[in-house]
């Protein structure tokens, strides 16, 4: 299951980033102009690009969840560097308190080591030939 789970998470981000990277030449024109034909916009040469590539809707709305994710891996990227760090911090820690070493009752000593004879036969014991 774990590789199931890496080549998913490889499609949505190649399919987010390509979305990302391609938005410019297959967003309906509507969409590019209020985006990106801004008086300011330092990339307001894109407005006059043609659009030469089509997609239907539904391929639009799988690209905008994809490109989602794909920010939403990024933004989340930071808070799990910052739990990874304060996991390893305690951990450190707690290497360096002393652990006592608690004896239960239900546990039993450990038995003296003893040399166990070599065997001089094979098979079932007592049993007829």
């Amino acid at each position: 299951m774990n590789r199931v789970g890496d080549y998913s998470g490889f499609v949505i981000r190649f399919l987010g980033v390509g979305y990302i990277v391609l938005w410019p030449f297959i967003a309906p024109m509507p969409l590019a102009a209020a985006a990106l034909c801004a008086a300011a916009w330092p990339l307001a040469f894109m407005c006059k690009l043609p659009h030469v590539i089509g997609l239907p809707v539904g391929l639009h709305i799988i690209g905008i969840v994809c490109a989602a994710c794909v920010g939403l891996g990024l933004a989340a990227r930071p808070l799990t560097r910052l739990r990874r760090e304060r996991a390893q911090r305690s951990v450190v820690a707690a290497t360096r308190i002393p652990s006592a070493k608690v004896h239960s009752f239900w546990q039993k000593p450990p038995r003296p080591y003893r040399r166990v004879k070599p065997r001089n036969h094979f098979g079932l014991r007592n049993a007829p030939r």
